[in-house]
């Protein structure tokens, strides 16, 4: 039986050579990786109770895990980037499938052992046509769904690369990330319409249907790495330093940036990854 961790966490947070867990705005557990250059995203798997990370050691990318049991870092691939740096990574915990995006490119990699040695290397199933680079991916599980989302169209495809769907296409300037809430069935994304205009956290039904506009974000603002969990949503942002929370409330949307975050600035680093159970995902 898997011992369950000995910290109490709800969202986990990247820093430039850090993974820090908070639970409700407060700092339980920070793990230094000395060996990394820079961390660019993060994703959980409940199944193994670990935090999946990429690091770009240029001209790669490496992906490793953090156990959260046994606190031990353990390296699961190296992939020659695309000349991409930004990549950033999803794991679906039902088929042990790792999605990796990197540009205008989406891999999927097996990590089950007994996989085909094909899919462990990695099966690219998106490759888009320039200039609409990927900024962001998002899985649902439930669904059997990895979603996408750049400056024209959010889109997903099945994670056997079939049954490619557009979603919504609208030219705006910027799209900068996207979530899922499987709970409530939505997706979420942040949408920067124009110059000089406020951003914006839009929401729809997984099949881009009943959007709506749930949040204005306040001016001077530079928000990135959507995360939603059932009572929350959580984003970096680059300009106002840290990593606010907004309930989902409706009646309550009054954002606060949470204790203790670190305030080191990176471009696309300090993503949010938020913990589950596989009963949550059921």
């Amino acid at each position: 039986m898997k011992v369950v961790s000995p910290f109490s966490w709800d969202i986990v947070v990247t820093g430039d050579k850090t993974l820090e867990f908070y639970d409700n705005g407060t700092l339980t557990h920070k793990k230094e990786i000395p060996e990394a250059t820079k961390l660019y995203s993060v994703a959980y798997d409940p199944v193994h109770d670990r935090v999946l990370f990429c690091d770009h050691i240029d001209p790669n990318v490496s992906i490793s895990s953090y156990d959260l049991t046994t606190k031990q870092i353990q390296h699961l691939l190296t992939k020659e980037t695309d000349g991409f740096n930004r990549s950033t990574v999803d794991f679906d915990p039902v088929t042990q499938l790792l999605f990796l995006r990197e540009g205008y490119t989406i891999t999927s990699f097996s990590l089950n052992p007994e996989a085909s040695k094909k899919a462990r290397d990695g099966i690219r199933i998106v490759q888009l046509p320039m200039p609409h680079f990927c900024e962001d991916i998002a899985v649902d599980s439930y669904g059997g769904y990895i979603y996408w989302i750049t400056d024209n169209e959010i889109e997903r495809i099945r994670f056997d690369g079939s049954g490619r769907e557009l979603l919504i296409r609208e030219n705006v300037l910027f799209r900068l990330s996207l979530a899922i809430d499987l709970d409530a069935q939505k997706i979420y994304w942040i949408e920067d319409k124009e110059v000089l205009t406020p951003k914006t956290v839009q929401t729809a039904d997984l099949r881009g249907q009943n959007r709506t506009t749930f949040y204005t974000i306040p001016d001077f603002s530079f928000p990135s790495s959507l995360a939603v969990t059932k009572d929350y949503i959580y984003w970096q942002d680059y300009e106002r330093v840290g990593t606010w929370q907004l309930p989902k409330d409706p009646s309550n949307l009054v954002p606060r940036k949470l204790e203790g975050i670190s305030s080191e600035i990176c471009w696309a680093c300090q993503r949010v990854a938020t913990k589950y159970t596989l009963r949550e995902l059921n």
